[in-house]
């Protein structure tokens, strides 16, 4: 129950009245209060914003009519609910110059100069040693630190040292003479295999030997247990070109002029006449023998 802590005013007594229902309103306790034989001169019903806090206070004429008021309705029922009601207490009030928290703080009362003896001295926080590093146990038990200040190098410290690559050289153009019979196809789309290509040039009416889309293989990729996924181990992928060969060079000819004219997946493809290239044994004879 809240407490009662209005003060009596000039105009009258203010009675104080609880456990009222939420809907309660202003009329229904002036209604209350004047069957019980009072002159109501006020009525406040206490809210929280716009939601009642389920008591009130109602201010009658004189002290006479508020006992009255309080032999009736005392345990009564207004809309539902049993009523308590009592004269409201006067509201104490503060000593001018009272502080709400009379308890001293630390070392309020030390004199300059002075010291309390419940007061500790707080030391000052030493540096603080980086993370990851170790520190060496020397013979007598004592870390062994050779610099004590925080951030500095700390003996025995163990670091991983970043991977070095060095990067990668550009490829070189193919040098060689233009094959007869052969033709590079770039522009393929990932999902074309070897079959695919030779079809798309055959389609057109040519004769073709063989063909071959070049293919990178790709590593297996650990899941979130640590274990290999099956589905991508020994997966080879397409590096998006190849090399077709012809029955002979009228044919060779003939698919480099189709070139940006066979589309495979809405891809054109970029036909041209391969390079010859000798294998690497014969190059670095031929340059000694230059």
């Amino acid at each position: 129950m809240s407490e009662q802590v209005e003060t009596q005013t000039e105009n009258g007594v203010k009675c104080f009245v609880g456990n009222i229902s939420f809907k309660t309103t202003d009329e229904v306790m002036k209604s209350s209060f004047q069957s019980a034989g009072a002159v109501v001169v006020k009525v406040e019903i206490v809210r929280h914003g716009n939601r009642a806090l389920g008591y009130c206070f109602v201010t009658v004429e004189t002290q006479e009519q508020a006992d009255k008021a309080v032999a009736a309705l005392n345990g009564s029922e207004i809309e539902g609910r049993l009523v308590k009601v009592e004269v409201a207490r006067p509201q104490e009030r503060r000593e001018l110059g009272q502080q709400r928290n009379t308890r001293p703080r630390k070392n309020q009362n030390a004199a300059e100069g002075e010291s309390t003896g419940n007061t500790k001295t707080r030391q000052p926080r030493g540096p603080r040693r980086p993370q990851g590093d170790k520190v060496a146990s020397g013979s007598d038990g004592v870390a062994a630190i050779t610099e004590g200040v925080a951030g500095t190098k700390i003996e025995n410290q163990t670091s991983k040292t970043p991977r070095h690559r060095e990067p990668r050289a550009p490829r070189e153009a193919p040098t060689g003479p233009e094959s007869k019979t052969k033709v590079f196809v770039a522009n393929l789309p990932y999902s074309t295999d070897d079959q695919q290509l030779k079809e798309a040039f055959e389609a057109k009416g040519l004769q073709v030997v063989s063909a071959e889309v070049k293919t990178r293989f790709v590593r297996a990729r650990p899941s979130k247990n640590g274990e290999a996924q099956q589905e991508e181990s020994g997966r080879k992928q397409s590096k998006g070109f190849g090399f077709v060969e012809f029955a002979d060079e009228k044919n060779q000819k003939a698919a480099v002029a189709l070139n940006d004219q066979i589309t495979l997946d809405n891809r054109a493809l970029s036909v041209k006449a391969a390079v010859d290239q000798q294998p690497k044994d014969a190059q670095d004879a031929t340059a000694v023998e230059a």
